[in-house]
């Protein structure tokens, strides 16, 4: 996990705590390599800076199930051919700093809804196509959400503004 950081998994909890951690290398499924996967629901817990990134992956972090991020620190997940963060259901950040980003994909592609409380912070970027792209809804509760690529942000169903900052 790089000089000086751990990842550690709590299966009672379904967590992953990050601190520090740099991960470069995957887990294949299906001929498909990612930094970070769960086949299920996962809970992340971020403590300083933490990074996944690789030419080598589909994408970053690839959940089929429901993620959901807290903690002070911040994790940042940089797409190899796909989306920097797939999300297969809902996707809530209650406190940290998420980015995801990707040249061949979403930043950030979610399924669910993506639910953003105060204190988080979601950034998605593309060079080529949607910043965040979320199937459902945008549910802001105080946090700041910014989408950069050929369109910021995208919702299939509709963005709430319930106090915090939207742009893109």
């Amino acid at each position: 996990c790089g000089e000086g950081g751990t990842a550690s998994y709590n299966a009672a909890s379904n967590t992953l705590t990050l601190t520090d951690a740099k991960i470069t290398n995957g887990y294949e499924v299906s001929g498909k390599t990612y930094g970070i996967y769960a086949n299920g629901d996962l809970n992340i817990e971020l403590t300083g800076t933490s990074t996944v990134e690789s030419d080598q992956l589909e994408a970053s972090v690839y959940i089929d199930g429901d993620l959901t991020i807290s903690g002070t620190g911040s994790l940042e997940a940089k797409g190899g051919n796909a989306a920097g963060i797939r999300v297969y259901r809902n996707l809530t950040v209650n406190s940290g700093s998420v980015t995801g980003s990707s040249s061949e994909g979403e930043g950030i592609d979610v399924s669910g809804d993506l639910i953003v409380n105060s204190g988080g912070i979601v950034s998605g970027t593309s060079s080529t196509y949607i910043g965040i792209c979320c199937e459902s809804s945008i549910i802001v509760n105080g946090g700041t959400v910014f989408g950069t690529g050929t369109d910021g942000i995208v919702s299939f169903e509709c963005i709430t503004v319930n106090g915090g900052t939207v742009s893109g």
